[in-house]
């Protein structure tokens, strides 16, 4: 059995699709405000049962950084992705990479994944975070990405190399990615940020590239993609997200029919569900009703796939979603090639 500890549930449409694949899964969600996600579709670990059920699983993997004390102490040995205490500032030093506050150019996440000992797979992804077409609005965590598995010579890969003997000082096996900036002057990436577990939505993209979503977490994050594809993603969210009064969930995405079959919607990772009465509907935390990702062999393959699935929605509210995904992706990795950065 595997085990996802979640703080607000996202990794439930990974969990859910394991458990079509046959695979026996569970989750816990420790963020009361999100419990009632996938309702009705599957059920999860309440808080009495966690400690039981962490040592009845085979593996437990943290979808984010969920304080649950020191439960989770007993059980680092079969977790991945599980919150740790090694300091950004640690990262950098070993890493080498230079922060600078102001810098125009290309942002890239660079990821690896690692089993304890060594890393196994190089991932890139291109992400558009501002909520509105044409990078405007609020930032979000997430709104487009566009991925692609590298072969571990690529930019930032030397780097991220040098910090495996500091993840295994601390016993971490999982993704860990760091955000940078390449300078549109000197050429050189600058660090924005580093993360020690998964990103969302990027993670949506890596599983659409995996042969099968639980393939990947028991066989040890291999990847079945051919040479030169690409991953891409779209939120899809309904009013009134992002809100500032939470009183105008109830009035506005709660119970929102979204008319579909979820098994027959391959590309949606579906977030703010339930299912009542045989309907899928927005549970309505907060309007985010999923992510749709495709891969192709362009960018543009990629993010045509997704839109034809999204003109395929029916759903009972107007959708929000930015429309510039392969012009941004697209500007982004040329200007990397023509730089002649090695991204693989």
């Amino acid at each position: 059995m595997i085990l996802f500890i979640s703080s607000i549930g996202e990794s439930l449409p990974i969990v859910y699709r394991m458990i079509k694949g046959g695979l026996d899964t569970k989750i816990y969600i420790h963020n009361h405000k999100y419990k009632h996600n996938y309702d009705g579709i599957l059920d999860k670990v309440e808080l009495n049962d966690l400690k039981k059920t962490m040592m009845d699983a085979e593996k437990i993997i943290f979808d984010s950084n969920v304080k649950i004390g020191s439960m989770a102490d007993d059980f680092t040995f079969k977790a991945i992705a599980i919150p740790t205490l090694v300091k950004e500032t640690e990262l950098t030093e070993k890493a080498g990479i230079k922060a600078r506050k102001t810098v125009s150019g290309v942002r890239i996440i660079a990821e690896m994944w690692f089993n304890g000992k060594e890393p196994v797979l190089f991932v890139y992804s291109l992400p558009n975070r501002e909520w509105l077409t044409g990078g405007l609005g609020l930032e979000m965590a997430s709104q487009s990405n566009c991925l692609w598995v590298g072969d571990g010579n690529g930019i930032l890969s030397s780097e991220l190399k040098a910090i495996a003997p500091l993840l295994t000082a601390f016993g971490y096996v999982g993704p860990v990615s760091v955000d940078c900036t390449v300078n549109s002057k000197d050429k050189k990436p600058y660090l924005n940020n580093w993360k020690i577990g998964f990103r969302y939505d990027s993670i949506f993209c890596l599983l659409a590239l995996s042969k099968s979503v639980s393939s990947f977490f028991v066989d040890g994050y291999n990847i079945d993609a051919n040479t030169g594809s690409f991953a891409c993603s779209e939120r899809i969210t309904i009013s009134p997200y992002p809100y500032t009064e939470e009183s105008l969930l109830d009035e506005l995405a709660k119970d929102v029919n979204l008319n579909i079959d979820l098994d027959a919607n391959k590309l949606l990772w579906g977030q703010d569900i339930k299912r009542e009465d045989k309907e899928v509907k927005c549970a309505g935390n907060d309007g985010v009703l999923g992510v749709m990702a495709s891969t192709g062999k362009s960018i543009e393959g990629g993010f045509g796939e997704i839109f034809k699935a999204i003109r395929r929605l029916n759903v009972d509210s107007p959708l929000q979603f930015r429309i510039d995904g392969a012009k941004e992706s697209n500007k982004s990795y040329k200007k990397l090639k023509d730089w002649d950065i090695c991204i693989n």
